[in-house]
């Protein structure tokens, strides 16, 4: 998985019911890792798990975004997008979320009445 490197900036907070843990890691896919085995193991102590990037914004938190895989899958759509090198589509709906390859749902329905592949403008 390719993950943008900085240098012991992501951090991996885990909250207990008596203690917190902060853990320097190098990547959020590292931190997304860390997670994973955290919650494998996981004490009944376990409250939430965060991930938090060098700028301290929480990324990820356990009780508000819930499962970590399903987060993950999320985060690498997104990322995904965001380097996409791909066709560029202009939604006519205003949706800045639709792209070429994940189409908002009026887009997708456009296309299926026009019965073509040409989602792109």
């Amino acid at each position: 998985m390719p993950t943008v490197e900085e240098r012991r900036s992501t951090k991996v907070i885990t909250l207990y019911d008596q203690r917190r843990e902060r853990e320097d890691v190098r990547s959020i896919g590292a931190a997304v890792r860390r997670v994973k085995e955290i919650h494998a193991n996981a004490p009944d102590s376990l409250l939430c798990t965060k991930i938090v990037t060098k700028d301290d914004d929480i990324v990820y938190d356990s009780t508000r975004n819930g499962d970590i895989q399903t987060w993950e899958n999320e985060w690498e759509r997104a990322k995904t997008r965001l380097t996409s090198t791909r066709e560029t589509h202009n939604c006519n709906y205003g949706n800045g979320g639709c792209v070429a390859d994940d189409l908002c749902p009026d887009c997708q329905f456009d296309k299926q009445m026009r019965g073509d592949n040409h989602a792109t403008e």
